[in-house]
């Protein structure tokens, strides 16, 4: 029965407009295929237990808990980020986070949440994920929601006005634009998803000729196949600096990885000093 984002879960409003009748609830609970969670709430048995806790709260997934569900890139932490109404009291949070397995965090929405899933929309993970995350992790999960037009940037700049000078819809992962910030914030400037002619386009671009290509998947080590190292060749031959980050460089080591980018800008290596098609320069950490 189940299907994303509904996760195994399910309100009695969705089951009635799944023709599900009164009596085939009972039957269906009876047997065991659904499980209360609270009034107007039930789950499959092996429902997702973060949106089992959510629910069980009064409210849903949020912030980095619900952004993979909304089909967002997302750098999932310790917590389940729930969002519950502004008057919700008397909170269960010893249950929720039994339930979990982990510590709970509690969003308050400053309007009634429409809960037809057990997650948030796109807008309001974005919004949510300000108040917990860092500045460049939400610009990630922004710039992933603007760029799959799930959001618009106008909505950003209503809803999360001092993130949106940050956002770009162009960013193509949330490597890419942890970076972006992490360099912006050091007063560097970092030119997103740039074409560049026998190439295509490049992650980012400092300057006018410095490269840096970021993995956007945990596993992988910087090159995904064969077509990356001609990319990198092609770079290389028509004169720009190539720098290659695997993911965990970018997540986990981001201030060497920012260092290591002024070290260059500093020199201004970032600027043509060879003429057009002379060899270029490869860095690695």
């Amino acid at each position: 029965m189940s299907s994303d984002p509904h996760l195994g879960i399910y309100s009695l409003a969705r089951l009635e407009q799944r023709g599900i009748t009164r009596q085939h609830l009972r039957n269906l609970v009876s047997d065991g295929e659904l499980i209360r969670i609270r009034r107007g709430w039930f789950r499959e048995p092996q429902a997702l237990p973060d949106a089992v806790a959510a629910v069980a709260l009064g409210g849903v997934l949020t912030a980095t808990s619900g952004a993979e569900h909304q089909g967002l890139w997302v750098l999932k932490d310790e917590k389940v980020h729930v969002l519950v109404p502004r008057h919700a009291s008397r909170l269960d949070l010893d249950r929720a986070s039994a339930i979990a397995g982990k510590p709970v965090c509690v969003h308050w929405a400053k309007t009634a949440i429409v809960r037809e899933t057990p997650v948030a929309d796109a807008l309001q993970i974005v919004t949510d994920a300000q108040h917990c995350q860092s500045r460049a992790i939400a610009v990630a999960l922004a710039d992933s929601a603007l760029n799959q037009r799930l959001i618009r940037m106008e909505m950003v700049e209503r809803a999360v006005p001092s993130l949106a000078p940050w956002c770009d819809a162009g960013s193509q992962s949330g490597t890419e634009s942890i970076l972006r910030v992490a360099l912006k914030q050091r007063g560097i400037r970092a030119r997103p998803q740039v074409p560049i002619e026998g190439v295509g386009r490049v992650d980012l671009v400092v300057g006018e000729r410095f490269v840096i290509e970021c993995d956007s998947a945990k596993h992988h080590d910087g090159y995904q196949s064969k077509r990356d190292y001609e990319r990198d060749q092609e770079l290389l031959r028509q004169g720009y600096l190539v720098l290659r980050l695997t993911y965990q460089q970018v997540v986990y080591d981001l201030d060497r990885v920012v260092e290591l980018v002024l070290g260059v800008v500093r020199v201004r290596r970032h600027y043509w000093r060879l003429k057009a098609g002379a060899a270029g320069t490869f860095l690695a950490l």
